[in-house]
């Protein structure tokens, strides 16, 4: 494991409420954890990512189905909100699980 280095001025905060929610999420739909996860990791200050699916498929190395269907899932059981920002697509994860912040 590849320990990076810290920025104390960033930082992600879950709430241990739902931790357990999200192992059971990790065991019953693997991408779906895997997006939600690469989401947290770049999520700004409000907890929203601009990126197309397709971007995400490049970067996860799953299939276009693979990813919109672990998307609609999220969705639907509210680990986030899709919204469009003209042409593009914001994700938001909820801030009732995890959020972003700075020192």
């Amino acid at each position: 494991m590849k320990i990076p280095e810290k920025n104390l001025n960033d930082y992600k905060m879950a709430d241990p409420a739902y931790l357990a929610e999200i192992r059971a999420l990790a065991k019953r739909n693997p991408v779906g954890f895997q997006i939600l996860t690469f989401l947290m990791e770049r999520m700004n200050r409000s907890n929203a990512v601009v990126i197309s699916q397709a971007t995400m498929c490049q970067i996860l190395g799953y299939g276009r189905t693979s990813v919109h269907n672990a998307v609609r899932l999220l969705e639907a059981e509210r680990w986030l909100q899709i919204v469009k920002v003209g042409t593009a697509t914001g994700y938001i994860v909820n801030f009732k699980v995890v959020w972003a912040g700075q020192n």
